[in-house]
């Protein structure tokens, strides 16, 4: 963990650290079987080594015990290969949509040069079965991550009153933009954009629901 401010309680405060009695003047402190494990401030230069100059830095001996920044404790019987993973550990149809899906986001941001004419990708597989499988993971995936940031949207919309129960559907379509009014967006939840009159009002109806 680099750059070391102040490392925080991690993971359980009663398996790491001993309190005081109420009413001393003592201070919280490691238990005695923690000690081997507490984290150890180091500086790391440039071509790795341990020194004075470089890279601030926590070394947390032994095995993984703790994450200092999201404050996990994994399972002591869990095994050490279950509790990190690198980057060639996640699945290949996953990392594929995440870097695809990166791809298109930096394409279509505001700092973006690419024309809007270009903001395409293709991709390329060595059989057809691996093609559908991709696909149909990343409609997937943006599907749910959609879904899941209209909900946060409308959550944070109302504020600390809160979202009714009978309001939810309603404000997580508004939040998406999939209502009848918003025609530029029609064609992304409707299987006829050009529908009027009570087919409309079913359609968006029925999405709401």
């Amino acid at each position: 963990m680099p750059e070391p401010e102040v490392i925080p309680i991690i993971g359980s405060r009663a398996t790491w650290t001993i309190f005081p009695r109420t009413g001393s003047r003592g201070v919280m402190r490691l238990r005695s079987n923690r000690r081997r494990s507490a984290p150890r401030e180091i500086t790391i230069d440039p071509g790795g080594a341990v020194g004075t100059t470089g890279r601030r830095a926590w070394f947390l001996p032994g095995k993984f015990a703790f994450c200092p920044a999201c404050r996990d404790q994994p399972p002591s019987q869990a095994r050490e290969i279950n509790k990190l993973a690198s980057l060639s550990a996640e699945g290949r149809s996953s990392a594929t949509t995440l870097l695809v899906s990166s791809a298109l986001r930096w394409m279509n941001g505001a700092a973006s040069s690419v024309p809007p004419d270009k903001r395409k990708l293709l991709g390329f597989t060595d059989n057809r079965q691996d093609a559908a499988l991709q696909a149909g993971h990343f409609n997937d995936f943006l599907f749910v991550s959609l879904l899941r940031a209209a909900i946060l949207a409308a959550i944070r919309k109302e504020g600390a009153e809160g979202l009714a129960e009978k309001d939810f559907g309603r404000r997580v379509q508004q939040a998406l933009g999939f209502t009848a009014a918003n025609q530029n967006r029609r064609q992304e939840w409707m299987l006829d954009p050009e529908a009027r009159g009570p087919g409309l009002v079913d359609a968006e109806a029925h999405w709401r629901e």
